[in-house]
């Protein structure tokens, strides 16, 4: 049996903007390929995106999904539950809708794999094989970076870069702070996750502590490397918000932060200076998460290097890795990037299962910041794929001198923003 999908809906369905040389019109021919099987790690912003629209292509496809976790817990709008505007369960989503549009989700974690063969392990006994394995671990972090944090240090020194039970002890230790106490908020080295959600951090931190301990301060430490072309649009809004709740000390490029005295509460800076605060939210350096570095998937910097056209392993052919965890050029890790290339991989892998040419991709990234829950700031760029790399083709800014009006309706943006993208997910 064959289906018929119209080249227009074929385009559509990818969720980028896909140009094809061959025009609009007229029909492409689909077979239904009962028997290609798709194993998906990772049902975050990417994984579960891709899920998705592969069965939305083509619903004969046999979709494996596998995520440890029977809620997902997103990063985008955490930073609200900090500031006390949303509850934990704003935040938290299931995946029954994903499962009621025929994806098969295995909660559960891969021990194994031998790519070569195209199968994998599970911790619960069971293998799988695959044709077709999409790849999106997230990040996982560069603990000997800094002097004094490991993972056992995240409960009294929370960093609160996967959002659930980290957002929580942070949460809690924001509320229990002393009286004209100091938050202290530490930025890693680029690439890391959502470069400028530290920025909105301090500000809804900022925004908590104005209503609640006005004697409070919030302190940002960066690494030197934060380039956010939103900085100077945050320092406005916080000297128009928060006079001087929130100061910010910008490091050298080799990062700012070299110890952390978890006992003590202090952090020492490169230049030898000690500062002591009452909550410590240490980010630490970045990297692919660990399932890709068991399956050498990275390379050198601890990344995946992948085919942009296709996001394929360059290691593995039938391996094809998304999300924050890929070397994606000019593209930031950021939800609304892994969901771009999550589209993207999605019509990619049906194009090669059906002979099809894949179209020519525009991916999209956008990131919105809430300064307090009625104003908010924003970014947003398209990159196309030039000599096989994936650059920044132009992009958008919020004006550093909006209205009132104006950033009120960036902060409503951002709400249908996050609305829509978890909807893209199939996900409550």
């Amino acid at each position: 049996m064959e289906n018929t999908l119209k080249r227009r809906d074929f385009l559509k369905y990818s969720g980028c903007l896909l140009l094809s040389s061959m025009g609009m019109v007229g029909n492409i021919n689909i077979a239904r390929a009962s028997s290609a099987k798709i194993v998906i790690v990772g049902g975050g912003f990417a994984g579960a995106t891709c899920a998705h629209y592969l069965k939305k292509l083509d619903p004969s496809l046999s979709i494996v999904l596998i995520e440890p976790k029977s809620n997902y817990i997103t990063c985008p709008y955490s930073n609200t539950v900090l500031a006390n505007i949303k509850k934990m369960s704003h935040i938290t989503h299931d995946y029954s809708l994903l499962k009621k549009f025929g994806i098969q989700v295995i909660h559960d974690t891969i021990t194994d794999a031998n790519l070569d063969k195209r199968t994998v392990q599970l911790a619960s006994g069971d293998s799988l094989t695959y044709d077709k394995m999409v790849i999106s671990p997230g990040i996982s972090f560069r603990w000997k970076e800094i002097e004094g944090i490991d993972q056992s240090t995240t409960e009294k020194i929370p960093h609160a870069w996967q959002a659930g039970e980290q957002t929580k002890i942070l949460n809690n230790q924001i509320g229990d702070m002393r009286e004209g106490g100091t938050v202290i908020i530490s930025t890693p080295r680029e690439p890391y996750r959502a470069p400028p959600a530290p920025f909105e951090r301090a500000s809804l931190i900022a925004y908590r502590l104005k209503k609640s301990n006005p004697s409070a301060k919030v302190l940002v430490i960066t690494s030197g490397t934060d380039h956010s072309e939103k900085l100077p649009l945050f320092k406005n809004a916080w000297k128009k918000h928060y006079g001087d709740i929130i100061e910010i000390i910008e490091g050298d490029d080799q990062g700012a932060l070299a110890k952390v005295d978890v006992k003590g509460k202090a952090v020492s800076l490169k230049d030898g200076t000690v500062i002591k605060g009452d909550v410590l939210n240490v980010i630490p350096g970045q990297q692919a998460g660990l399932i890709a570095h068991k399956l050498n998937l990275v390379n050198e910097s601890g990344w995946c290097p992948i085919n942009i056209e296709s996001f394929q392993s360059q290691k593995f052919k039938n391996v094809h890795i998304i999300g924050d965890a890929c070397i994606a050029g000019d593209m930031p890790k950021t939800a609304h990037s892994a969901n771009s290339q999550a589209k993207a991989c999605a019509v990619a892998i049906i194009s090669e299962l059906n002979n099809l040419v894949m179209p020519e991709t525009v991916y999209s990234s956008s990131i919105y910041s809430l300064i307090t829950p009625k104003y908010a700031i924003s970014s947003s760029a398209l990159y196309r794929i030039k000599n096989k790399q994936l650059v920044k083709v132009s992009e958008g800014l919020s004006p550093i001198k909006a209205s009132k009006k104006y950033r009120y309706k960036e902060a409503r943006f951002y709400e249908g923003w996050y609305k829509s993208i978890v909807a893209d997910m199939k996900m409550s």
